[in-house]
């Protein structure tokens, strides 16, 4: 039995299902994504493997934004880093640029300051506990 080329198959699957970069409803009311993925529980949800894709991605894309905003991001210790990879992306790109002040302190390499700062935000009274790690981190590298 021939095997239909996947080319073919995708073309027709997303001609077929449509493309949704955003949860929708299905004919049957079910949140889905893509094409035609059913992400309702009972539904396939995502792997594993999906699940760290996704993520690398978004974490790449974070990366990225931060070695923008901070240009010397590499130099900083590998908790400074991490410190500031979770709170982009916890915040997003729009948020994270509010926090001007922590920023300007980490590029002064003022990180008792900008862990002040970190302190002094809605973020942290929202989730005290994973800010408070987060400050640390950036306070003591």
């Amino acid at each position: 039995m021939p095997i239909v080329e996947f080319e073919l198959i995708d073309d027709t699957l997303r001609r077929h299902e449509g493309v949704e970069r955003f949860v929708y409803e299905d004919t049957l009311g079910n949140a889905t994504i893509g094409v035609g993925r059913n992400i309702e529980p009972g539904g396939k949800g995502l792997s594993d493997d999906e699940i760290s894709y996704l993520l690398l991605n978004d974490v790449q894309e974070v990366i990225a934004d931060l070695r923008s905003l901070l240009p010397d991001f590499d130099t900083l210790s590998s908790r400074r880093q991490l410190a500031l990879i979770s709170m982009r992306f916890q915040l997003g790109p729009v948020k994270f640029r509010k926090f001007e002040y922590t920023l300007d302190k980490i590029r002064a390499r003022a990180f008792d300051l900008a862990a002040g700062g970190m302190r002094a935000s809605l973020a942290y009274k929202q989730t005290k506990s994973r800010w408070e790690e987060l400050a640390e981190w950036i306070h003591n590298g």
